[in-house]
């Protein structure tokens, strides 16, 4: 037991040297590009070069598919332009897109769309930590028949080629 307790010490900073750091910054945003996309500036007044990014962990209905005019509405309603959003863990997906957890007033954008029935998981993509709490709140809002889920389709949306 003692050598344990000696060890511990040595065992949370090699715990602690392992882990990644979060990257985080604050941004504005200068534009929605899609139901899950928008461009912001790292610069308050909007100048400065654009940089976009889609929402981590989910993908919204887009073009003439159903309830994309809601998703981005919905988007647009929460994300006005020179909206201060915070962007966290910036990576690129399988397709060459830019993700990240997008923040605003500590609300995530993903979840907020998954809670509306106006997303789903990406089942391929998803693989944080917190992707299965996601998926219950997916969950939640198809048993709620929340927007695509209150559709009565006979398709899956993650089943839905994108146009």
């Amino acid at each position: 037991m003692c050598a344990v307790m000696r060890s511990l010490p040595l065992l949370l900073m090699l715990c602690l040297l392992a882990a990644e750091p979060v990257q985080a910054f604050v941004a504005y945003v200068r534009n929605v590009e899609d139901s899950d996309c928008i461009s912001v500036t790292r610069s308050r007044s909007g100048k400065g070069e654009a940089e976009v990014y889609c929402f981590y962990g989910i993908s919204a209905p887009r073009g003439r598919q159903p309830m994309a005019v809601d998703a981005k509405a919905l988007v647009r309603r929460m994300l006005k332009p020179g909206t201060r959003v915070t962007v966290q863990s910036p990576l690129k997906d399988d397709k060459g897109r830019q993700r990240a957890l997008i923040y605003v007033d500590g609300i995530s954008m993903s979840s907020s769309l998954l809670e509306a029935g106006l997303a789903w998981v990406d089942r391929k993509n998803c693989k944080a930590m917190f992707c299965p709490r996601w998926y219950r709140t997916e969950q939640g809002a198809a048993a709620g028949h929340k927007g695509i889920w209150g559709l009565g389709l006979n398709s899956m949306p993650w089943q839905w080629q994108e146009e």
